[in-house]
């Protein structure tokens, strides 16, 4: 029987699903919202959150620069495997605690990385404007951050 984070999983790929076929910015809108509400964990080095991004980003990292390069194939492939290692390198060896002076619940990130993410999800999806995507990005920051003040011990 799958476990409730399974569910939630299953059921949130589901909408991004339906969402991109009958709609793609607001596939966009969803998947910044998502990505933002998730990525302060990535602070903390036991949580599920960096574990997945260890893996998942430096292959999506790999795979753009691989189909986006203007290059030969052998040269497209070496950026490739480059990007692979050093975002995984970079992930893995990230100097941040989960809560203080290098943790990722500051207001600060909130804005620079809701930024950085929307622009991502601008540049992959591209059907909309960059404003409405940031925004949803610091919405869905924000969310966690609402979060883990309402629900921390």
């Amino acid at each position: 029987m799958p476990s409730f984070y399974q569910h939630i999983a299953f059921a949130a790929t589901a909408i991004f699903t339906i969402l991109l076929l009958a709609e793609p910015r607001y596939a966009a809108f969803f998947l910044a919202f998502f990505i933002a509400s998730v990525f302060p964990d990535l602070d903390s080095k036991n949580s599920t959150v960096r574990k997945s991004a260890s893996l998942i980003l430096p292959a999506a990292l790999s795979f753009f620069t691989v189909f986006n390069f203007n290059s030969d194939l052998t040269t497209r492939i070496l950026a490739g495997l480059i990007v692979l290692f050093a975002s995984h390198m970079a992930i893995v060896a990230l100097p941040l605690s989960h809560r203080g002076k290098r943790s990722l619940h500051r207001k600060l990130f909130l804005l620079l990385f809701s930024a950085v993410i929307g622009i991502a999800v601008w540049w992959v999806f591209g059907k909309t404007s960059l404003l409405p995507i940031i925004i949803s990005a610091m919405l869905g920051y924000a969310t966690h951050i609402v979060a883990d003040k309402m629900f921390s011990r």
